[in-house]
């Protein structure tokens, strides 16, 4: 997957109701795992669940980006992709992030599904 697909793309690739739970149930549970509690719910739209990341991410980089990088460890984000953030334009930290998580989260899941 590349990581230039846009917001949009990433949000048409996780429409599909059966993709959405579980790209949902990931991330709800990968954040816990790190101690972040989100708050979205499985009635959200896919657009809300970035927007709410963007805002949690955000949040991370600027206050705890120790946090945001076990967070992003946990998940298994290739450290090559996040290595160099000086590049990166201070209001699109959440949305580089958010990316990444959501990349690598879809991509978690088209194994499993492929592989079970």
């Amino acid at each position: 997957m590349s990581l230039n697909l846009s917001v949009h793309e990433l949000v048409c690739q996780v429409e599909n109701e059966s993709i959405k739970r579980q790209v949902f149930d990931q991330l709800v549970k990968d954040f816990a795992r790190s101690g972040i509690q989100l708050t979205i719910n499985d009635n959200s739209t896919t657009q809300q669940w970035i927007e709410e990341l963007i805002l949690v991410l955000n949040k991370l980089y600027h206050n705890n980006s120790t946090q945001l990088f076990q967070l992003l460890y946990l998940i298994d984000v290739p450290q090559e992709y996040y290595s160099n953030t000086q590049e990166i334009q201070k209001e699109d930290f959440g949305i580089f992030f958010a990316k990444l998580i959501l990349m690598r989260t879809l991509k978690k899941i088209a194994y499993r599904n492929q592989y079970s």
